[in-house]
């Protein structure tokens, strides 16, 4: 098994990958941890950056449709494990 952390994926045309795997989040959450990690920054640049990657990025119900495994990242890190470990055992 090889994985792959490409972002933008499915947003960009003309992947192939046997399966592929979206870590979704709701965006109030995203937002949340984007601005958590930056902190050197101000809330104008950071609501800036933030809109920007956004823009790019497919809603979490696109992604959804066009992935074959989801695992969703709102919850603890335990949880986060546990979804990924479920998703090994399926391939």
């Amino acid at each position: 098994i090889v994985i792959l952390n490409i972002p933008l994926l499915l947003e960009n045309q003309g992947y192939h990958c046997d399966k592929i795997i979206s870590l979704l989040i709701p965006p109030s959450l995203q937002k949340r941890r984007f601005f958590s990690r930056k902190k050197n920054e101000s809330l104008q640049e950071l609501e800036k950056k933030f809109k920007n990657i956004i823009k790019f990025q497919l809603n979490n119900d696109e992604r959804k449709r066009k992935s074959d495994f989801v695992i969703y990242t709102r919850f603890s890190k335990a949880k986060t494990i546990e979804q990924v470990k479920k998703i090994l055992q399926k391939l």
